[in-house]
């Protein structure tokens, strides 16, 4: 399984933050629909857990670790989504895809 570009973008994003909401994908990487992006990375976390020898660990329940959501609002009121995967996780999955690339 590969990921594009603007998908390696927001994992990369993740791995050193932890989390990346829109606005953050928009101004900083230039990545227009992050919940696209986020369901990608989500398929390829499915792909690579569930694949012997992967490095990409199940959660401790055997679960798949998902992309989580937490719905907030900024200072103004408007509502966003701010999107959260285990720093570690998404180190591991990055390292899984260079070694498939």
């Amino acid at each position: 399984m590969k990921l594009q570009p603007q998908e390696m973008l927001v994992l990369r994003h993740l791995a050193s933050t932890g989390s990346i909401s829109s606005v953050e994908a928009n101004a900083v990487h230039k990545v227009r629909s992050l919940s696209r992006r986020i369901t990608s990375i989500n398929d390829a976390l499915d792909y690579y857990v569930n694949e012997q020898g992967s490095g990409v660990p199940p959660n401790d329940n055997g679960t798949v670790p998902q992309i989580r959501k937490e719905y907030k609002r900024d200072a103004t009121g408007q509502r966003y989504v701010r999107y959260h995967l285990d720093k570690d996780v998404a180190q591991k999955l990055l390292d899984r895809l260079s070694e498939a690339a």
